[in-house]
């Protein structure tokens, strides 16, 4: 956690310099400000670049759901002792095998032999930590011995073969939908947003930490509702490298994608409220 709030730091420094050029005012101004909306308002140094607080009044500010929110409804709605099935990525895999649907394995001594069958038996495989967020260590197979994989605790998936449609969009990532869900008192699923993350130009993973650009997802519909965002919150009608407009986009057999959700969301009830 520490090591991610000082990543935000440094890249919030960056994020001020051109604010404080277009305004005129001095960088020491933006930093009390982000500090004062961190307190008032619980926001993330990403949020208060992001969610353009430097530019919103206090009334505006108080109608958004900032990380302060994010941590009072994890700890109502979701129960502590299902944490590590949403953040271990093997145990996820295991809890959520119906609908994982491709072949993975994890690097354990003692298990050498079937780690080098894995392999042999994919044309491209993709290399997990367990234990790492935020696209961390993720990185197609590229010859480290079965003992290094083993001793930093990684997994191995068969690569994902995506959408045509959606590979246009960056061919070097699997561009996936981040969507938020929430279990309501009665146990039916909702999602409170959803977007399509898609990786930068040459990039493997469609993460925001390795320049990934997030496009909010019409609900309803399926469809790219407005510009996307990169994590130093530049906006981006056309994704960069491919060029291609993203806006107005339509994700594909987006019907089916929330009845798979849904389904999924009803595994752990005790799991109310969720970011797949």
């Amino acid at each position: 956690m520490f090591d991610s709030y000082r990543k935000a730091i440094v890249r919030l420094n960056k994020q001020i310099d051109p604010l404080s050029k277009y305004y005129g005012v001095p960088k020491l101004f933006f930093w009390i400000c982000a500090l004062l909306d961190h307190v008032r308002y619980g926001v993330t140094p990403n949020q208060y670049i992001g969610y353009r607080f430097f530019a919103k009044s206090s009334l505006e500010k108080r109608r958004f759901y900032t990380f302060r929110h994010s941590r009072k409804y994890e700890k109502l709605l979701n129960k502590e002792k299902y944490h590590d099935v949403f953040w271990n990525k093997a145990l996820f895999n295991k809890t959520f095998y119906e609908f994982v649907r491709r072949d993975w394995i994890l690097c354990k001594t003692g298990e050498e032999s079937k780690i080098i069958d894995f392999i042999k038996s994919h044309e491209k495989v993709i290399v997990k930590p367990i234990g790492l967020s935020s696209g961390k260590g993720i990185h197609v197979y590229a010859g480290e011995s079965v003992t290094e994989l083993i001793s930093h605790s990684c997994m191995l998936e068969e690569f994902v073969n995506q959408s045509l449609i959606i590979s246009k969009l960056n061919p070097s990532s699997v561009n996936t939908v981040r969507v938020y869900t929430i279990l309501d008192s009665k146990g039916k699923p909702h999602i409170l947003s959803a977007s399509l993350r898609v990786g930068g130009k040459n990039i493997e993973v469609d993460n925001f930490h390795a320049g990934g650009v997030g496009y909010p997802i019409d609900v309803e519909s399926g469809v790219i509702s407005s510009a996307g965002a990169d994590i130093m919150g530049v906006r981006y009608l056309f994704h960069p490298g491919t060029e291609i407009k993203v806006v107005g986009f339509e994700i594909p057999r987006w019907n089916q994608f929330v009845k798979f959700i849904f389904k999924a969301c009803l595994v752990i009830p005790e799991g109310r409220m969720i970011a797949w």
